[in-house]
């Protein structure tokens, strides 16, 4: 998976939704039963996974939002699995980006109104080395001031508001940052000092967002139109990295 970037997950978030009342919908918005459905009326919690759309599928319905989520398959809890890969991903950007954009499609007419929307985007991509993940941030984040070839354990997160090409406010956070994983070897029960096995990765988070302040209920179409404009800015920050 060296050299593209490779999604550990897509969302979509409505919140504040009008007259919206609690029922399943994961077959509505993935085209299959799901695996797994989760009911809590205490709480007001609807969850219902299952694997659809080529990966990891979950609808999340809490009060005030509904989150679609597409990410990798968990492992089954309680049951021990061979780790055959340094990270986990549900495969590259581009694949699972046009899966979710199906669910993205059958989610708005069901949801038909929002006070706000959001579209965010985690992501990774595997280096060789640590100097070469920081390469790749250095790409995205221009701006910045430091040597990939030296300087380490990079952060930076940002939120560049912008105004919607409909007149309204629109967050764009995102967040860049380095990432390493080890494999220990464990004797005894007690794990070693020094890995054994290191990888690197490039760390991408993403989340555009529709003015949380809005007080206007987004109908079916313009609802549409900002979902449309918040995966258009999302994947935009992906391609160019950090934008004024």
């Amino acid at each position: 998976m060296q050299g593209d970037w490779y999604a550990e997950s897509l969302r979509l978030t409505f919140f504040a939704l009008p007259n919206w009342i609690q029922r399943p919908i994961f077959s509505e918005i993935t085209g299959s039963p799901p695996a797994e459905q989760v009911v809590r009326p205490p709480v007001q919690l609807h969850r219902e996974t299952g694997n659809a759309l080529g990966a990891h599928f979950t609808v999340l319905q809490q009060p005030g939002r509904i989150d679609f989520v597409l990410s990798d398959t968990p492992n089954p809890p309680g049951i021990a699995v061979e780790v055959t890969k340094a990270f986990f991903w549900a495969g590259p950007l581009k694949e699972c980006a046009a899966a979710f954009d199906q669910a993205v499609a059958r989610a708005v007419p069901v949801v038909a109104s929002a006070m706000r929307t959001a579209y965010a985007v985690t992501l990774l991509k595997q280096t060789e080395t640590a100097s070469s993940a920081m390469k790749v941030l250095k790409e995205a984040v221009a701006m910045a001031d430091f040597d990939p070839e030296i300087d380490s354990d990079f952060v930076y997160q940002i939120n560049r508001p912008c105004v919607s090409r409909f007149g309204y406010k629109l967050n764009r956070l995102a967040r860049w940052e380095t990432i390493q994983s080890n494999t220990l070897s464990i004797t005894g029960g007690i794990p070693s000092a020094i890995p054994i096995n290191a990888a690197f990765a490039a760390h991408l988070y993403v989340d555009v967002s529709t003015d949380e302040n809005n007080t206007k209920p987004l109908s079916e179409m313009t609802l549409r139109d900002a979902v449309d404009e918040v995966r258009t800015l999302a994947l935009e920050i992906i391609h160019r990295g950090d934008m004024k």
